[in-house]
């Protein structure tokens, strides 16, 4: 009941491959979030067709031309939110509210 488990990385690969046939370092990865005041069960964000992110409502985290791009400084505030400290007072970034189970 007091547990969040997050596993994520703190980087992606480029999607196609270098001259060497190898990926350089991408700035768009992914986090698996689960535990007590997660709402499960969604996708939150979406990629385009060159995997770049798509803005996101963060309300309803859906895609939305006039949401958000997401940053760590998201991930940090969704958090904070979950640990039920105030995001604000420590990172300039809203937390993603449809991450979080309604109370």
């Amino acid at each position: 009941d007091e547990v969040t488990v997050v596993v994520m990385s703190e980087m992606g690969r480029f999607p196609q491959l270098n001259s060497r046939e190898g990926k350089e370092h991408w700035t768009y990865t992914s986090a698996l979030m689960l535990g007590d005041g997660v709402r499960g069960g969604q996708t939150i964000g979406e990629y385009d067709s060159s995997c770049f992110g798509l803005p996101v409502d963060l309300n309803s985290g859906s895609v939305s031309s006039n949401g958000e791009k997401l940053l760590p400084s998201h991930l940090g505030a969704t958090l904070l939110q979950l640990a039920d400290i105030d995001p604000r007072a420590h990172i300039d970034g809203s937390p993603i509210s449809a991450v979080l189970e309604e109370i």
